[in-house]
């Protein structure tokens, strides 16, 4: 009975216990902003920035928000800072080459192509302003093929100026299917 006692504690402990390469690979994916992956939904269509599509159309990669150094003169207008929106595990981001046309380009967190600042709103959705441009994305108009630029509502001496739907992107989960257990 005592060996039986024993033998049940140590699987248990062992069955319990994680390996190197396991607590590792935690902590790596936890230095990754909570690894959360994200689709930017517009509020006036429902159109999203699509970054991989399946074969039915569906979001399949989403995007990952990368915090960026921001200069201290920067934060006077871009008070959440800068970001790179970029799709996982690779070195490509979301940019727009004339601050205008978003297009998928290489990371480079010292070129403002790649460059972003949410400005946040009372309703939880953002514009996104390109770095570049000081412009925000607008909705398409053209279903969701392109997405037009233009001035961002963002004046704080303002506070309680209307943002039109239009400029308001919703940060929503990745929408993927999940099996049932």
């Amino acid at each position: 009975m005592k060996k039986l006692a024993i033998v049940f504690t140590m699987l248990l402990i062992a069955g319990c216990s994680s390996s190197q390469d396991s607590a590792n690979n935690q902590i790596d994916e936890l230095g990754k902003e909570n690894n959360s992956l994200f689709t930017f939904r517009n509020i006036q269509s429902g159109f999203t920035i699509h970054n991989g599509l399946d074969q039915h159309g569906r979001e399949t990669i989403g995007w990952e928000i990368v915090p960026v150094k921001t200069p201290e003169e920067a934060l006077v207008t871009d008070q959440s800072g800068w970001i790179m929106i970029r799709t996982p595990n690779t070195d490509q981001c979301l940019g727009t080459p004339d601050g205008r046309n978003l297009l998928k380009m290489t990371c480079n967190s010292t070129d403002k192509k790649t460059l972003f600042s949410l400005i946040p709103s009372t309703t939880g959705a953002v514009q996104i302003k390109s770095v570049l441009s000081g412009l925000c994305f607008l909705d398409s108009k053209n279903s969701g093929l392109s997405f037009e630029t233009g001035k961002c509502i963002a004046d704080f001496k303002k506070p309680f100026e209307v943002v039109p739907q239009s400029h308001l992107w919703m940060l929503n989960p990745l929408n993927t299917e999940s099996p049932i257990i």
